[in-house]
């Protein structure tokens, strides 16, 4: 029942499993698909898998992509509750070169949705599609 929605991804690597349990395929209703292309993005540009969530595969990332209201991981208003947002891990690249590869590439992540990424982050990227007003990469502090 894996449901596959673009050339490298599936619908469960954007939704937690109670979601998908809850709603099947129908899970697609909660994800900007302008996420799914950003994804694409990044993926094609370091020629390798990225990892947003993976638990069904049998790993331990589940809230890395939109967070029910149930969910206690992260901010109440954050953007991963209204589907807005991921954390992405590419497994062989620290996070702080994945973060000045987006920065630096921004003029073609721009077209695709993208507004924001987290600053600083260690582990992880934090990328999301929110409405900023501006025409720049809005850095925000985790």
């Amino acid at each position: 029942l894996i449901m596959k929605i673009s050339d490298h991804f599936y619908l469960q690597e954007f939704v937690p499993e109670s979601i998908y349990k809850r709603f099947g395929n129908r899970a697609l209703w909660f994800i900007d698909p302008r996420l799914v292309s950003i994804a694409e993005w990044i993926r094609d540009y370091f020629e390798t898998p990225i990892l947003v969530n993976n638990w069904h595969m049998g790993g331990n990332r589940q809230y890395s992509g939109f967070r029910p209201p149930e969910c206690k991981v992260g901010a109440a208003l954050s953007q991963h509750r209204y589907g807005r947002a991921m954390d992405i891990v590419i497994p062989k690249v620290p996070a702080p070169q994945v973060q000045k590869v987006i920065h630096g590439n921004f003029v073609f992540l721009k077209p695709l949705g993208l507004t924001t990424m987290e600053a600083r982050t260690r582990t992880w990227t934090h990328l999301d599609v929110r409405q900023t007003g501006t025409g720049h990469l809005l850095l925000v502090n985790p």
